[in-house]
């Protein structure tokens, strides 16, 4: 007698499997020697792949934090675990909150997130970045996108500058009056005021 086997085709990552099949309570017969036979079947699908749903990202100051998006392109039964560090840019520690720690996908699942802390502060300053990057992914293999760059975006207004006084009265034969200019905040760029003025 012949028996047919018909395997179920999916899009899952399972790797090899294995299967027996068995002869029992036999009739008008006995079992033979061979009573069992184990087949396995070859998985055609890659392991995933795991990268970041983007290669850049943008978040306000202001925000608090930012959620970065990991994703495997294609569900596994095995979990998937990857280490996500960042790499300071023109942002550093005072700007957000460094982070290196295990990203970690459940059997099944294509997507797993994380969030960074950003630090607001007053200082009015150009967009800042830094990197985060996946490495030493565990049942997958790097994709396209291990890295993201993220751009924190300043949202401080520009501070105001003023002279110290409205009005000065020097004698002619004084030579050189300072004036003092002043800013409304400390700013994180150098601010430029020039006015020439000939006294006569």
């Amino acid at each position: 007698a012949n028996f047919a086997l018909l395997p179920s085709n999916d899009v899952i990552y399972e790797g090899p499997e294995t299967a027996t099949l068995s002869l029992s309570n036999p009739v008008s017969g006995t079992l033979g020697s061979q009573a069992t036979a184990t087949f396995t079947l070859t998985d055609d699908e890659a392991q995933p792949t795991v990268q970041w749903n983007t290669a850049s990202a943008s978040v306000g100051e202001s925000a608090g934090s930012v959620t970065l998006t990991a994703t495997l392109n294609r569900a596994s039964v095995f979990p998937v675990t990857v280490t996500f560090s960042t790499t300071h840019g023109t942002a550093g520690a005072a700007d957000y909150t460094p982070a290196s720690t295990a990203l970690v996908f459940p059997a099944g699942a294509t997507l797993t997130t994380t969030t960074v802390a950003i630090t607001t502060d007053t200082l009015d300053e150009l967009a800042e970045t830094f990197t985060a990057t996946l490495s030493a992914p565990i049942n997958a293999s790097l994709g396209a996108i291990p890295n993201q760059t993220v751009s924190i975006t300043d949202d401080d207004d520009q501070p105001t500058v003023s002279l110290s006084v409205a009005t000065l009265t020097v004698g002619e034969a004084v030579g050189t009056v300072t004036l003092t200019a002043t800013l409304s905040a400390a700013s994180g760029l150098a601010v430029t005021k020039y006015s020439p003025t000939t006294l006569t």
